[in-house]
C-alpha cells in the first residue's frame, strides 16, 4: 500500500482550481468548500424532518453521493450490530459501516416511522415504492442550507458533505 506524505505546504482547503469562466464551471460541476464541523452542525441539527435529518447524517458520514441513500435496500441496515451495508455508485465498492450513536440514533428513529412496505431504506416523498432521488435530496440540502443563512452558492449541493467528510478525516490525520 503506497503511502501519501502530506505537507504543511498542502493544506486541505487548497483544491486544485479550474480557470474561472471554464465549462466546468458553468455546468456547475464545481462545488466550492466544505463545511466546517460548526456549519454542519448548525445545518443538521436545524432540520426538524427526521427522514431528511438521517439522510444529511448518511451523506457525510458515509461520504455518500446524493443519489446514494435512496439505493440501499432495508435488509442491508443492521441495528443488533448497528452497521449499514452500503452500496455505491460509479464503480465504488461497498463497504459496512458501523453507525456512530450520532447517526444510529436517528436512523433507528426513522426505521419506526418509514413506511413498512418499502424496500428502500429511504422512500421518495410521493410514492413510497420507489426510492428516494438524487433531485429530492439535492432540494431538501438546498432548504436546509437556505434556513440557517449558509450562503447557497458555496455550500448549497450535498456533495459538499462528502468534502466535508474527507476534508474532516485529513484534518484528523
Amino acid at each position: 500500500m503506497c503511502k501519501v506524505l502530506y505537507t504543511e505546504a498542502m493544506p486541505p482547503s487548497y483544491y486544485p482550481k479550474l480557470p474561472v469562466g471554464s465549462s466546468a464551471e458553468k455546468k456547475g460541476r464545481i462545488r466550492k468548500g466544505y463545511l466546517t464541523l460548526a456549519q454542519l452542525k448548525l445545518v443538521v441539527d436545524g432540520e426538524k424532518d427526521l427522514q431528511r435529518r438521517t439522510v444529511f447524517k448518511l451523506l457525510y458520514f458515509c461520504a455518500l453521493r446524493a443519489s446514494e441513500p435512496g439505493l440501499q435496500p432495508v435488509e442491508h441496515f443492521a441495528p443488533e450490530r448497528r452497521s449499514l451495508d452500503i452500496v455505491r455508485l460509479k464503480k465504488s465498492m461497498g463497504r459496512t459501516y458501523v453507525l456512530e450513536p450520532w447517526v444510529l440514533g436517528d436512523l433507528l428513529k426513522w426505521m419506526k416511522q418509514r413506511p413498512p412496505t418499502c424496500p428502500f431504506l429511504f422512500a421518495h416523498p410521493k410514492d413510497s415504492q420507489l426510492p428516494l432521488d438524487r433531485f429530492n435530496v439535492f432540494r431538501w440540502w438546498r432548504e436546509a442550507v437556505e434556513r440557517v443563512g449558509l450562503n447557497v452558492d458555496n455550500f448549497g449541493h450535498p456533495h459538499v458533505l462528502k468534502h466535508s467528510c474527507g476534508t474532516h478525516m485529513f484534518e484528523r490525520g
